[in-house]
C-alpha cells in the first residue's frame, strides 16, 4: 500500500512540474508509443522478412525510427514526462500479430502495417504541427513530418510491387487476413 502511495505521489509531482498541456502531454506519450512500436516492429521483420527490399525497408525504419526515439526521450525529458516503455492497445496486438505469422505471409502483413501505421502518424503529425505549444515538441514534429512523409511514400511503393492493398492514406482499413 505504501508503494502504490509512493507511485502516485511520484506520478502526481512529475505531472505538476511538467509545463506542458493536456493535449501536449497526451501527443507526447501516443508519439513515444508509435515511435516504439515501430522499433519493434522493425526487429521483428529484419528477423522474419523474406523479399530483400521489405527486409531493407524495416532496417531504414528501425535506424529511423531509434533516432527519432532519442530525440523524443529528450524532449520529454526537459519537460519531465516519463514516456510508455511497453507496447499497449493496438500496437500490442499488432506486434502479437507480427510474431506468430508464419515468414510466408508476413511480409505482405508487415507492409501493410507499415502503410497503415505510417499514414495515421502522417495524420497525428500534420495536425499536431498546427496544434502543439510546446516550443521543443513543435521542433520535434515539424522535424519528423518530412522523415514519415518519405517513408509512407516508400512503404507505399514497396506495397504497390508486392500488390498489398492500400487506400487514400486514412489508415483506417481493416487489416486483410492472410
Amino acid at each position: 500500500m505504501v508503494g502504490l502511495f509512493i507511485a502516485l505521489l511520484v506520478r502526481a509531482s512529475s505531472a505538476e512540474a511538467s509545463s506542458l498541456s493536456v493535449e501536449d502531454r497526451t501527443f507526447l506519450e501516443d508519439a513515444a508509443l508509435a515511435t516504439l512500436s515501430q522499433i519493434q516492429f522493425g526487429k521483428i521483420a529484419i528477423r522474419k522478412a523474406v523479399d530483400p527490399q521489405v527486409r531493407a525497408f524495416a532496417s531504414q525504419n528501425l535506424s529511423d525510427y531509434s533516432r527519432i526515439q532519442g530525440a523524443l526521450i529528450g524532449v520529454a525529458a526537459a519537460d519531465q514526462v516519463q514516456l510508455p516503455e511497453r507496447l499497449s492497445g493496438e500496437a500490442l496486438r499488432d506486434y502479437r500479430r507480427l510474431i506468430v505469422l508464419p515468414r510466408p505471409w508476413f511480409d505482405r502483413l508487415y507492409v501493410y502495417m507499415m502503410y497503415k501505421w505510417h499514414a495515421v502518424a502522417l495524420r497525428g503529425l500534420r495536425e499536431a504541427a498546427k496544434t502543439v505549444t510546446e516550443p521543443k515538441l513543435r521542433i520535434w514534429t515539424e522535424q519528423t513530418l518530412p522523415l514519415i512523409q518519405d517513408q509512407l511514400g516508400s512503404i507505399k511503393q514497396i506495397a504497390i510491387a508486392k500488390g498489398v492493398p492500400t487506400n487514400s492514406g486514412d489508415g483506417q482499413r481493416t487489416i486483410p487476413k492472410y
